[in-house]
């Protein structure tokens, strides 16, 4: 069973990435998400998913972000 995170602490999350080009592209999609009146659920989610993707394909990864970021505007 998962602990609920708070998104505060998603967000403190996107720092730890260790790739500075993909955590500006997650809080960017995050402050997209803000400016279109998502719910912070929904907003945590995406973002958490974003991170997931990151520490799957590695700190020296960027270009399945990008693809996703333009996807999803």
């Amino acid at each position: 069973m998962d602990i609920p995170v708070k998104l505060e602490t998603t967000l403190n999350n996107i720092q730890l990435l260790g790739n500075e080009n993909n955590s500006k592209l997650v809080y960017d999609f995050y402050l997209y998400l803000r400016s279109v009146n998502t719910s912070e659920s929904y907003q945590n989610q995406n973002i958490k998913a974003l991170i997931n993707m990151a520490k799957f394909f590695g700190k020296n990864s960027t270009y399945w972000i990008s693809i996703y970021y333009e996807f999803a505007w």
